[in-house]
């Protein structure tokens, strides 16, 4: 969750860069992180549910032993499995570095005076 916030900027850098004149959409960005984010919080929650029902699971009362090894999964096991390979993924796709971003902020400068400043795709391809 802490690399999404230092990614939105970078992410909005290069569609500076890609489309030059227009706006930037940091604001867009930021909607379609947090909609994919709700979305799959939502979808983890009721296949959660779903697994628990299916092993199960009863309110109030003491947890047979495949319940409670499915909840320890879900609260410790599943996060340490895919936190470090959401990690790998970044360090691998994710290859920005300083002076990347600086060449990129600075060719993302030099397009967007060159570019109509209409606000427009269509007016920026034209």
């Amino acid at each position: 969750s802490v690399f999404k916030f230092s990614m939105i900027g970078d992410i909005a850098d290069v569609d500076e860069w890609l489309h030059p004149g227009i706006e930037r959409r940091e604001g867009e960005i930021q909607g379609v992180f947090d909609f994919c984010s709700k979305s799959f919080s939502a979808l983890l929650v009721g296949a959660s549910l779903l697994l628990l029902d299916q092993t199960g699971y009863e309110p109030d009362i003491v947890q047979n032993s495949k319940v409670q090894f499915v909840i320890r999964m879900g609260y410790a096991g599943l996060p340490c499995i895919f936190g470090p390979c959401a990690l790998l993924a970044l360090h691998l796709r994710y290859r920005i570095t300083r002076a990347e971003h600086s060449r990129l902020r600075l060719a993302a400068s030099d397009a967007a005076t060159k570019a109509p400043k209409n606000g427009t795709q269509a007016d920026a391809d034209a």
